[in-house]
């Protein structure tokens, strides 16, 4: 399958996903009808089929009216007539549509409109849905998640294609597990599966945290207590004042009674102290997860040039200061060259600020570089015509004049401090 066509099924799958949710409502609010994500099966079932056949060379109608035959079969014996009918006529539309797409080109804009709008409609459908048939609240919302999960992949790879930045083998690899996972819990026997297997996680992460909790408390009880020792007798002679601020003394009395019966144990025992430490030990094991995960990302997603770059990132962090020192006074008492070689220079102090922020790799060309540089940085848009320029000195005979120099040099420094912001 090439990119184009991956690319095609990621909006394929989330245009169907995003239809079939809105129709589950419609239906479920005009006929009264279960709302079950069987229509997004048979849509993919038939999507696929038809795409398949015309790739094979057979016409329009025939890939369509060929890929209808398991959603008639399953509508017919499953269905009220009336029902049946009109899901059929929904599902060849929508095949239609995506099969009329099939030759246009990819579009990223185009997309991100379509599926922005879809979240809206969903939106509108699912309060209506909700105001009539809220038992159907639990699966709408299942939807809604599902389809962002596709949406976001579906864009990001859009992006990619639009910007020829390939994904890694492990974005792709991710990519197809959370579509897999999304997909599998449209169905009843999967999403309780998934629900049984989130749970256990939650139990454990649960245990985890009280346990961790429980350590806490002994090791920081010990100080406690005498920190709480110190303060009672401190504040003996002056009545429990301390008492006051853990809310023990009625705020009517004349004569509050002292500290003595105050111990740690009241405070690590209090709910609100129990609930801080959950949301900072949970937080603690999130990063921690997290760092893990992106390691074990970035170790597998190395390759040969990557290696080479991470080498010469590290060499280059244990060069002595002195050697910047010097680097910075050569820049300064450098001799100017020729307006080509001028425009060189000033690119190479675009390509040194964006390594410096691990946007530049070794494998990448000048106009790879300027597409990262428009997604990762705000308002350089001039990276296109700084690319251009770079190219024409470099690789033309041209002849390049001072008012090159001039635009290549204003561009390259407002570039250079919108990526070190």
């Amino acid at each position: 399958m090439s990119w184009s066509e991956q690319v095609r099924l990621y909006y394929d799958i989330t245009f169907s996903m995003l239809t079939s949710v809105v129709w589950m409502i419609v239906t479920a609010l005009i006929f009264s009808k279960d709302m079950k994500f069987s229509i997004f099966i048979l849509m993919m079932i038939s999507i696929l089929t038809s795409k398949y056949l015309l790739r094979k060379g057979k016409k329009v109608e025939i890939c369509i009216g060929v890929s209808l035959i398991p959603i008639i079969v399953y509508e017919i014996f499953s269905q009220e007539i009336v029902i049946a009918i009109v899901d059929i006529i929904f599902v060849a539309l929508i095949s239609a549509v995506l099969l009329r797409e099939t030759n246009e080109n990819i579009n990223y804009d185009r997309y991100k409109n379509i599926f922005i709008n879809g979240i809206s409609y969903i939106f509108i459908a699912s309060i209506i849905c909700s105001m009539f048939r809220p038992i159907y609240a639990e699966i709408i919302f299942r939807g809604i998640v599902i389809y962002l999960i596709l949406m976001v992949i579906t864009m990001r790879e859009t992006m990619g294609y639009c910007y020829n930045i390939k994904s890694s083998k492990v974005n792709k690899i991710i990519n197809i597990s959370l579509i897999s996972l999304a997909l599998l819990t449209t169905q009843e026997f999967f999403y309780n599966i998934f629900v049984k297997v989130v749970s256990i996680l939650y139990r454990g992460i649960e245990f985890i945290t009280e346990f961790i909790i429980d350590v806490i408390v002994k090791i920081i009880g010990i100080p406690m207590t005498w920190v709480f020792n110190a303060l009672q007798k401190l504040f003996t002679e002056r009545r429990g004042a301390l008492e006051d601020i853990f809310g023990r003394i009625d705020s009517g009395s004349k004569n509050p009674p002292n500290i003595k019966g105050l111990t740690p144990e009241m405070v690590t025992a209090s709910p609100t102290f129990i609930f801080i430490m959950k949301v900072i030990v949970t937080i603690i094991l999130i990063l921690i997860v997290s760092s893990i995960i992106r390691k074990i990302i970035k170790g597998t997603n190395l390759n040969r040039d990557d290696g080479y770059t991470e080498i010469i990132e590290e060499i280059e962090q244990k060069d002595p200061g002195y050697k910047k020192v010097i680097d910075k006074i050569k820049k300064i008492f450098r001799k100017k060259g020729t307006p080509r070689e001028e425009v060189l220079y000033k690119y190479s102090e675009f390509v040194e600020v964006a390594n410096k922020k691990e946007i530049f790799k070794t494998y990448m060309t000048p106009r790879q570089l300027g597409n990262i540089v428009k997604i990762k940085v705000d308002n350089c848009m001039e990276v296109d015509e700084v690319t251009n320029m770079y190219n024409e000195a470099k690789f033309s005979t041209h002849i390049i004049n001072k008012s090159y120099e001039q635009k290549v040099e204003k561009y390259v420094d407002n570039i250079n401090k919108n990526i070190k912001k």
